[in-house]
């Protein structure tokens, strides 16, 4: 199909214009759909505040609807279905590349380091693979790093640097890791 405005998808599926939104909020949040700019984007987040239960207050107090303003993603651009990615011919080889790569870059690995990083597979695979991992020797599991739940990953050579800092006589110094936030 081409890209379509929002009008046009409300009409080629005959459905209301919030309908349509939703689903393409839907698509979007899934990787599914695109648009061809930021402005169809932007139109969805203006869509959503804008129906917010406060707006709609306001709204009706001032006598306006929201049909009769426009409706927010009309003007925003094209959406259209991204093209399927190519299937994975060796899902567990690359959960496993990942997971060496991800040990390699971190020393130890967790689910909420997976925030930082943009990896397409789910961390269940990466789990898995590091469960194998583990297994067959290469890495260690158990608890390294305090103030995070779920399982742990490290390198033998983390678990033995982790040790011998927490040796060490403290000395009074503050460390900070600066982190990029997405």
């Amino acid at each position: 199909m081409a890209p379509c405005f929002l009008p046009e998808l409300a009409r080629a599926a005959g459905r209301l214009p919030a309908e349509v939104e939703s689903a393409l909020w839907d698509g979007v949040s899934r990787g599914l759909l695109t648009a061809d700019g930021f402005a169809a984007v932007r139109s969805l987040l203006t869509g959503r505040r804008q129906s917010s239960p406060s707006h709609r207050h306001w709204q009706a107090r001032r006598g306006m609807r929201r049909g009769a303003r426009g409706y927010a993603a009309s003007g925003g651009g094209r959406w259209s279905l991204l093209p399927a990615s190519d299937a994975i011919d060796d899902r567990d080889g690359l959960a496993e590349a990942i997971a060496e790569q991800l040990l390699a870059r971190w020393g130890v690995v967790f689910r909420d380091l997976m925030v930082r990083e943009t990896i397409a597979l789910p961390w269940r695979d990466i789990l898995w693979a590091l469960r194998r991992m583990e297994a067959r020797g290469t890495v260690r599991g158990g608890r390294f790093v305090t103030g995070f739940t779920g399982e742990q990953y490290a390198l033998p050579e983390a678990v033995d640097q982790l040790r011998a800092v927490r040796r060490a006589e403290r000395k009074g110094e503050m460390v900070r890791l600066s982190l990029p936030i997405r």
